[in-house]
């Protein structure tokens, strides 16, 4: 095969890279939900099929016709797997649910970390009458969703991502609800392949850190105890963060596409981008925000509540 037209041959992976990217646009602009995003996930074995498909093709057609007959198998099962992510049908043998929780003695410190596929969350701070945390889990069963409580480290650990070595992501999203003592000092950590939810946790959080390759997350933080590092990463990063005003901080944002909104007035760009409020340098009590990803958008709002 003649150096051009291997080159019009080789479209594979490029074919990839636009149907990833076309799965991330969709849950940036919200017309892909966690859940749906975890199904698609689920559909990797499309990209097996392709592959076979690609070597066929290579072997008794020409370069120029393989190569228009490999992106009509693309389209044709690209579009087929989203429809079927959209469409809302699980597999899998149903669900299981996991509630849990333990009493908080006289510990004034804990951590907490999920560890999901999909995953729509829902964390709180507040009165949990004498227990250090509630949680109650909803996931696939075949994720095999778990809440484990370690004494030693103070460490909570939910876990509802498929384990097996063969898949990527568990067969439908899960549901994580924890409420956290409003009296311990909390160090939170997530790590899921798609996030969507809440974390309301004013003036409990220690350190919150989010990896995950969607993400769309409203964070209520309030007024913060000493420097507080916010770690969000991922392909498609969206936060709204909400804290009391007055509060210094600091907003570090780097992708393809960057976007910073305070209070309604916003910046964006390609590369890094920064917002410092005046006053952060000096303070002692502050939220430093940091997001990566190849489009990353943080939008905080002073909610003038003051200290909580």
């Amino acid at each position: 095969m003649s150096a051009p037209a291997a080159r019009r041959y080789r479209i594979f992976w490029p074919l990839v890279l636009v149907c990833v990217g076309a799965g991330l646009l969709l849950a940036q602009t919200g017309s892909m939900s966690a859940a749906a995003l975890g199904r698609l996930a689920a559909t990797w074995p499309v990209f097996v099929i392709l592959a076979g498909i690609s070597l066929v093709l290579r072997r008794y057609l020409s370069p120029a016709h393989a190569a228009l007959a490999l992106t009509a198998a693309f389209v044709a099962l690209c579009s087929g797997a989203t429809v079927y992510a959209m469409a809302g049908h699980d597999v899998g043998g149903g669900t299981k649910t996991v509630e849990a929780s333990t009493p908080r003695g006289v510990v004034d410190a804990a951590s907490l970390r999920v560890n999901a596929s999909a995953v729509t969350l829902d964390v709180k701070v507040g009165d949990t009458g004498g227990m250090l945390f509630v949680a109650r889990v909803t996931g696939d069963a075949a994720a095999r969703p778990t809440v484990h409580f370690d004494e030693a480290t103070n460490t909570v650990t939910i876990r509802t991502e498929n384990r097996d070595w063969w898949a990527f992501a568990a067969t439908q999203a899960s549901d994580v609800s924890v409420t956290l003592s409003q009296d311990v000092g909390w160090s939170m950590t997530v790590n899921a392949a798609s996030v969507d939810g809440t974390m309301s946790v004013r003036g409990a959080a220690r350190s919150i850190t989010v990896n995950a390759a969607a993400d769309n997350l409203a964070l209520v933080l309030g007024s913060p105890f000493g420097s507080v590092p916010i770690h969000l990463n991922g392909a498609a990063v969206a936060a709204n963060i909400t804290i009391a005003t007055d509060v210094p901080g600091r907003v570090t944002v780097s992708g393809v596409v960057a976007s910073i909104t305070v209070d309604g007035t916003s910046g964006s760009g390609i590369g890094r981008q920064t917002w410092t409020d005046p006053d952060f340098p000096s303070a002692i009590d502050r939220y430093d925000v940091s997001s990566n990803g190849a489009s990353a958008q943080v939008r905080v709002t002073h909610d003038g509540t003051g200290p909580t």
